[in-house]
């Protein structure tokens, strides 16, 4: 998706860019804004960056944390307590997978709970590792690489959000648009051209 105007001849475009900058700056840095004519160079750098957020976020955060789940399993309490941080990781990770499949078609809490599974030197989240992660250097170590994955989990999570609720806004303006030429199309000179115009871009907005 590209967003190229003129200024001066579109005033109103430096808010919209205002308002879109942030969220095109997250989905960008996670390899997910939809961008067309691109290098093929970038295009790789864009896919890689992405690969490494998902390999990270699964790696680091839901695979421990689906891991800790089945050792719980019966405990209702350390389910549910489990469930409130694994249920949005794996939401995360559906939506990073749909974002990249559907890529080119958009382009055109603290936790309060402790458990048994806790240790003296709590982590960010709670999972289970094939390691002892209460010892240095092992704690440090995971600690710095799972606030990196959820700071990932947190620019995704939020990311594709804003993103959605962004096209939105922008096909209802296309859509107000749409509107007004239909309004204004029999001062058009070829009203036939015009009609096909507009009934081409109602086609593409649906």
């Amino acid at each position: 998706m590209t967003f190229k105007m003129n200024t001066i001849e579109f005033p109103g475009y430096s808010d919209f860019e205002w308002a879109v900058q942030l969220n095109r700056f997250s989905l960008k840095l996670i390899g997910l804004w939809p961008e067309e004519n691109v290098s093929s160079y970038e295009k790789m750098s864009s896919n890689l960056r992405l690969l490494c957020v998902i390999i990270t976020i699964s790696c680091v955060c839901t695979t421990p944390s689906v891991h800790l789940l089945l050792k719980v399993w019966g405990d209702i309490t350390a389910m549910i307590d489990n469930i409130l941080f694994t249920l949005p990781l794996l939401t995360v990770s559906l939506k990073l997978l749909i974002m990249w499949w559907k890529k080119e078609t958009f382009g055109y809490t603290l936790r309060h709970i402790t458990n048994i599974t806790d240790t003296d030197r709590p982590l960010p989240l709670q999972a289970y590792y094939m390691y002892d992660t209460s010892v240095s250097p092992q704690f440090e170590f995971t600690f710095f690489i799972q606030c990196i994955s959820l700071l990932m989990v947190a620019l995704s999570y939020t990311a594709i959000d804003n993103f959605l609720g962004l096209l939105i806004f922008h096909i209802c303006g296309q859509l107000e648009n749409l509107t007004k030429r239909l309004c204004r199309m029999h001062e058009s000179k070829d009203f036939i051209m015009a009609l096909r115009i507009n009934i081409n871009d109602h086609t593409r907005l649906i």
